[in-house]
């Protein structure tokens, strides 16, 4: 009975001790996203406060990353910063893993969530270039999304949130080189009402094309961001528009934005937060 008693009190021990590891696996990962989302090496102070933790255990775990080769100290200013050891492992991550094969997954869920076609689409070139598709009941991207094909930022879902973060002076050099052509009655073709639209774009986090592109086809794009909250692609859904109720939308809407989340966590995407853990950029 007492070797019974022995083992499991043993096994006790164990499992606190995989939980203490886990635990500080875990702070010290918060730590790591602390000194990245910092504007410049960080007092110590600081660091403490923006992980939630007492200064001694940073401490601790700062010096950890320091043997390690992950963070240094500044010796003029006794600050802390990360060192380009993330760089080069972030390299060899996207090397390692290219978009298409990171969103495809994701891809195929969404476009079975919703029954309908998605897309993923990057901006090159000032133009859309379709990445991948999964088709939908109406075989919508054979005719109007195939993989390669382009097409224009501002008559598109993908196209204006692509371009929602721009500055007004790149806006405007697209503007300049291609035009604001019509390509359906639809299409917004006015500078100025463009521009407004990018603003709500921006503002709302998702994008419509209200058969701006495509006569009979309406969609709802979001934008991926990477790790450093750039969006470098967007996804879409595409439906006709004699099928576009508003129930639809709403719920079209929520799952391309799950999604887009979802795919940009796996990007690497974490939205910023303040001190007092408010997000900055949500994405």
């Amino acid at each position: 009975m007492e070797k019974k008693t022995n083992l499991g009190l043993s096994g006790g021990n164990a499992m606190e001790k995989k939980t203490g590891q886990n635990l500080s696996v875990g702070k010290v990962l918060l730590l790591i996203e602390v000194l990245a989302a910092g504007m410049g090496p960080m007092r110590l102070r600081d660091i403490a406060t923006a992980a939630g933790m007492p200064e001694s255990t940073a401490l601790r775990l700062l010096g950890a990353l320091q043997a390690g080769g992950y963070a240094r100290q500044v010796p003029e200013t006794g600050r802390y910063a990360l060192t380009l050891r993330f760089s080069r492992i972030g390299e060899a991550v996207r090397a390692q893993s290219g978009i298409r094969e990171i969103v495809r997954p994701h891809l195929d869920a969404l476009a079975r969530s919703v029954g309908e076609s998605a897309c993923l689409a990057i901006e090159e070139d000032m133009a859309v270039v379709y990445l991948d598709a999964v088709e939908g009941p109406d075989n919508l991207l054979r005719t109007l999304q195939r993989i390669g094909r382009t097409a224009p930022l501002h008559s598109t879902g993908v196209g204006k949130v692509l371009m929602s973060e721009w500055p007004q002076e790149k806006v405007a050099e697209m503007i300049a080189r291609k035009g604001l052509p019509a390509m359906t009655r639809h299409t917004v073709t006015d500078p100025a009402r463009f521009l407004q639209v990018l603003a709500h774009v921006r503002k709302a986090g998702v994008a419509p094309d209200d058969e701006e592109c495509e006569t009979g086809v309406r969609c709802l794009a979001a934008p991926l961001r990477d790790d450093t909250g750039a969006v470098v692609a967007a996804i879409s859904v595409s439906v006709p528009s004699s099928r576009m109720t508003p129930d639809l939308v709403r719920r079209i809407r929520a799952e391309v934005v799950r999604t887009a989340h979802e795919i940009s966590r796996d990007l690497g995407h974490t939205p910023a937060r303040n001190l007092n853990g408010v997000d900055r950029n949500p994405s």
